[in-house]
């Protein structure tokens, strides 16, 4: 077993050496638009999209629909 310390040290490592770029805000907004998405984070960005990956963690809270694309 990997203990959840053990597995945030790795994933650390991961972002810090093989990911080239790294945001920590949230997505606060996703709209469909021009045949993808249009989404803003917490930090004021707005951000165009073919594709969308939906990883809620531990902080969501609500329910997401995919057949409407409201997000909270």
């Amino acid at each position: 077993r990997v203990t959840l310390a053990a597995f945030l040290r790795y994933a650390d490592w991961y972002r810090s050496t093989l990911v080239a770029e790294h945001d920590a805000s949230l997505v606060e907004r996703l709209e469909p638009a021009d045949g993808g998405y249009r989404l803003w984070t917490t930090s004021g960005e707005e951000v165009a999209a073919r594709n969308v990956v939906l990883a809620v963690g531990a902080r969501f809270s609500g329910q997401a629909s995919l057949s409407t694309c409201r997000f909270r």
